[in-house]
């Protein structure tokens, strides 16, 4: 219990340093939205303001985040006092969902650049 509550204590505070170097390192600007509204000022729009957007790279981001989530839930299971046949049989099981679901990735055919 003790490594639980100092693991969540190490976790929590680099949560917080991180978010207040954000919050010190980034910067806002003060607008009005009616002011720099093209249909407001007058001014006719020469482009189309929507940038194209490609699905593809937001479905491998999306299975990089899945797996990349697999790792940060699979760590703490390493610090919990469970016995080992249990912790691999949890791990296995959760690594065939996830193994399964990359597999029906490459099946449907998500993953090829060549589309």
């Amino acid at each position: 219990m003790l490594k639980f509550v100092v693991w969540f204590g190490i976790v929590t505070f680099i949560t917080v340093v991180l978010m207040f170097v954000s919050m010190c390192v980034s910067y806002t600007i003060e607008s009005e939205f009616d002011t720099n509204d093209p249909f407001e000022c007058g001014f006719v729009e020469m482009c189309d303001m929507h940038m194209p957007f490609c699905i593809h790279f937001f479905v491998v981001g999306l299975l990089f985040l899945v797996f990349d989530m697999e790792l940060v839930v699979s760590l703490p299971l390493i610090m919990m006092n469970i016995n080992t046949i249990a912790w691999i049989v949890i791990w296995l099981l959760y690594s065939l969902i996830l193994f399964v679901g990359i597999i029906m990735e490459i099946m449907w055919g998500s993953l090829d650049w060549d589309k």
